[in-house]
């Protein structure tokens, strides 16, 4: 796979370049696409790994653009995405367990970090992300400024916990039709990001549950959600035992046709 991924980087063949996975691998350099360049990773099966644990990670370059689609990535490193970056994992499968390895100084030992405004999407997929040490977060931004974009749909199971906290910064936040399990972080499960909680009516119309939006911040060390902007439609939300409020929203706050549960915080 590193091969193949040195290829396409340097490859004049266009921006967009596509590599199938035909069995399970392991990588030994970074992934590392550079500006304005497009890859897919894939895979017609749904039982091929990539396995990244020697930290090795992923880094997108301004403009750079990295999706994986069908294949499972489990890595003991670090994701950055920089200016315009774009990562989407669709019916894929993402495990990041940092092993409270101290990469950095304390902010930089986050998971995924969104070093400018970047898009990060997670769609039909599974996510866990675990055992990030000091003040890394499960997703950060870097302080900068809007254009931030988290994109948590179509069936996507999230879960984070055991980090410093689960989402840092003002980003822009959409779970639709979407578990979300944000728990037993160190200090807030979120921090100042704009929340747009909800179940589609299309998803509201099928028989099962399955794609009912249910979201959990519970048993964090600090706030539990808390947000600039918080939307809840047609959802579940649950923000209890939190050593901090349960939830808090310094904008606007509105809930249509939703359960919202807050319980036994700020103890």
């Amino acid at each position: 796979l590193d091969e193949a991924i040195a290829y396409a980087v340097g490859s004049d063949s266009g921006d967009s370049l596509i590599i199938e996975v035909l069995g399970n691998c392991r990588i030994d350099t970074r992934i590392s696409v550079p500006g304005g360049k497009s890859i897919t990773i894939f895979s017609d099966s749904d039982d091929l790994t990539i396995t990244d644990d020697t930290r090795k990670g992923i880094n997108l370059s301004a403009n750079g653009s990295l999706a994986f689609e069908g294949i499972t990535f489990d890595t003991n490193g670090q994701i950055y995405l920089y200016n315009e970056a774009s990562l989407t994992f669709t019916n894929a499968e993402l495990n990041m367990d940092g092993e409270m390895y101290e990469f950095s100084i304390a902010y930089y030992c986050c998971a995924i970090s969104l070093e400018a405004p970047a898009n990060l999407t997670f769609d039909n997929s599974e996510v866990y992300i675990a055992n990030y040490p000091l003040q890394g977060s499960a997703i950060r931004w870097d302080n900068n400024s809007e254009g931030y974009y988290i994109n948590i749909i179509n069936g996507t199971n999230f879960e984070s916990t055991n980090c410093y906290a689960g989402f840092t910064g003002t980003c822009n936040v959409l779970i639709e039709n979407s578990k979300v399990n944000v728990h037993d972080h160190r200090g807030n499960g979120a921090n100042g990001s704009h929340f747009i909680i909800r179940t589609t009516d299309e998803a509201l119309a099928t028989e099962t549950k399955d794609d009912d939006t249910v979201v959990d911040f519970n048993n964090n060390g600090s706030h539990g959600l808390s947000a600039g902007e918080l939307n809840i439609t047609n959802s579940t939300v649950t923000c209890n035992n939190n050593h901090g409020m349960g939830i808090t929203v310094n904008d606007a706050f509105t809930v249509v046709n939703s359960e919202v549960t807050v319980e036994g915080n700020a103890d």
